[in-house]
């Protein structure tokens, strides 16, 4: 089965006005919940052949606190386009990785990563699921899974949405 990872970068700071959107850094919270999904990443083992990062500095950062958590094996790309991209040019960008590999890791922005996690998955009914709907924080990851021929198309409805965690989830249980 093939894996789709979806994070949405860390909270990010808004204190300097001078700061384009782009340039916002990661804020103290945001820290914290990058070392946080880093931490359930290690447990859960998670180590996507291939990581897709939107090129703002508050998802480079994110990036960052998952680095030490992956071997060598795990690709690192920053892609233009997934800052400030429509749902539809951030999944071309996955289908023209998808028949390379068999797990990716997108960390982007809002509201694309959480249109892409509810319109490729078809468990509507799903609790995990339904949490992704109602809000999809910062920091924010969505686990999906698709077969091979569903996979290498990213058609949507086709995915299983598995798991939905939120770092304040994750706090509580620290």
């Amino acid at each position: 089965m093939n894996r789709l990872y979806l994070l949405r970068h860390a909270k990010s700071s808004w204190s300097d006005p001078t700061l384009t959107d782009f340039d916002r850094p990661l804020n103290k919270r945001g820290d914290r919940a990058s070392a946080l999904i880093a931490r359930h990443i290690r447990k859960a083992g998670i180590a996507p052949e291939l990581v897709l990062c939107s090129p703002a500095k508050r998802a480079l950062q994110t990036l960052d606190a998952l680095r030490p958590v992956w071997n060598d094996r795990t690709n690192i790309e920053i892609v233009d386009e997934c800052y400030d991209a429509t749902t539809e040019v951030i999944r071309s960008h996955l289908r023209a990785h998808a028949g390379k590999v068999t797990s990716i890791m997108l960390i982007g922005h809002n509201p694309e990563i959480q249109d892409l996690s509810l319109k490729l998955s078809n468990n509507y009914d799903d609790s995990q699921y339904r949490g992704a709907q109602r809000k999809f924080p910062t920091g924010g990851l969505a686990q999906l899974s698709a077969p091979r021929d569903v996979w290498e198309n990213m058609r949507y409805g086709g995915f299983t949405f598995h798991e939905f965690v939120q770092p304040r989830e994750l706090e509580r249980i620290e």
